[in-house]
């Protein structure tokens, strides 16, 4: 019996082989086909099962900008291969240099190019657009389909035309049941992934490779709690009262990974959105909580 997906590609290879061997009768013809089969990539595997001992649905890698300023069509594969080379991660993920244009997705003017690598290699992918309707709208809603694969392939996707909004929805249900929505984006205050803070994980490999410069004099990362206001607070795009206002944060939310970053404001992120919420409406809760 076939159990899975991947199982019957190589099936039917092996097939093939079968059949190579009995039209030709020889078993150099046999070892040719076999080589031709298709070969799990020993790196993706390595940190695919990495990826399950942190019981992660997916990693994801954010490889650099590339110019968005172009007139939205597609970008050439040179280009982003360069902008992989000289990410620094090649040596580590080598199947990133081996991603067919097929699993290149792009949004319209993206400045952010991810690697991303699903855990279970039978889970189903998709990336929507993520739309916003008028100025006033910072929730946003899934739009246009962009790509969809039954198999959990790494993909490559550009995206982002704002390191504060985000323009596109990755997908991702595998085979335990476990259902990832997510509007992927860097971090404001240090550069890598703002991964989700529930459950099913995503692991940033970027976090790994960040200096500590962010962290130091300020007590590192807290946890926070919306205080001592009527119904919500202000999330704002810079420290300061006269920003604007990216979103409302509502009373008693749990916020984590919160920075200080003035005697006044703190940075948070709240719903894939990197802003800054006065610290009068803040509480800290203790650590784990």
């Amino acid at each position: 019996m076939v159990r899975n997906k991947r199982n019957v590609q190589k099936y039917l290879c092996m097939l093939l082989c079968g059949m190579t061997v009995m039209m030709s009768g020889s078993v150099a013809d046999l070892a040719e086909a076999a080589e031709r089969m298709p070969q799990g990539d020993s790196s993706l595997d390595w940190h695919r099962q990495k990826l399950e001992e942190a019981n992660c649905i997916c990693g994801i890698i954010y490889l650099g900008f590339v110019d968005g300023s172009g007139d939205g069509d597609s970008y050439d594969r040179s280009s982003m291969e360069q902008v992989i080379q000289d990410s620094g991660y090649l040596e580590e993920f080598p199947f990133l240099s081996e991603i067919p244009d097929e699993r290149i997705v792009e949004t319209e003017y993206g400045c952010e190019l991810y690697g991303i690598f699903p855990c279970d290699p039978d889970a189903s992918v998709a990336v929507n657009e993520y739309v916003y309707d008028g100025p006033e709208d910072s929730t946003g809603r899934s739009g246009e389909l962009l790509y969809r694969s039954e198999y959990g392939d790494p993909i490559l996707l550009r995206c982002n035309v704002s390191d504060i909004i985000r323009d596109s929805e990755l997908t991702i249900a595998d085979s335990r049941g476990r259902v990832l929505v997510w509007q992927p984006g860097l971090s404001l205050y240090d550069g890598s992934v703002a991964v989700p803070s529930e459950e099913p994980c995503v692991y940033d490999v970027t976090s790994g490779y960040q200096d500590d410069w962010c962290m130091e004099g300020n007590g590192g990362l807290s946890t926070m709690q919306v205080v001592n206001c009527k119904e919500w607070v202000s999330l704002r795009e810079d420290p300061d009262v006269n920003s604007a206002r990216l979103n409302i944060v509502p009373l008693g939310t749990v916020l984590q990974n919160c920075w200080k970053v003035s005697e006044d404001f703190y940075y948070v992120e709240f719903n894939g959105l990197g802003g800054y919420v006065l610290g009068d409406y803040l509480r800290e809760l203790p650590s784990g909580q």
